[in-house]
This record gives C-alpha cells, structure tokens and sequence, in this order.
C-alpha cells in the first residue's frame, strides 16, 4: 500500500543518512520535509533570512520550498 511504501522508503532514507553529504538540493524537497530547508542551507540560512526580510518581508515568493522571513 502507500502507507507502507512512504514508511519503507522514509526509513530507506534515516538508514542512509549516514552516508550523505549533509545538504539537500531544495527543488526536491517535498511539504512533510519538516526542518529540511533549514538543512539544505546549512550555515547560510541565517543570512538568507536577513536578505528575506529586506527583499520579501510580506513572503510574496511563498510557493516553494522558501527562506521564512519570520526565520521559523
């Protein structure tokens, strides 16, 4: 079932963490990713945040996988 493939492969994913580079490529992150974004930016996401809240304070750009201006 469904259920069952997304636990096989969220589990598929914890095993390997591992083994991965530490980042994530935003574009295929999907909206259950949890903290991800934070993730794939890594050190630069505080600074991303600042140029957010200068450039998009009322996140208009909000339909992706974005940079919360809130910093949340």
């Amino acid at each position: 079932t469904t259920d069952q493939n997304v636990e096989w492969t969220r589990n598929t994913y914890t095993a390997l963490e591992p083994f991965r580079a530490g980042r994530r490529y935003v574009n295929y992150l999907s909206s259950d990713d949890g903290d991800a974004v934070r993730t794939a930016y890594g050190p630069n996401y505080e600074r991303l945040v600042e140029i957010k809240r200068q450039y998009d304070a009322d996140n208009v750009f909000h339909c992706n996988h974005n940079i919360d201006p809130e910093g949340c």
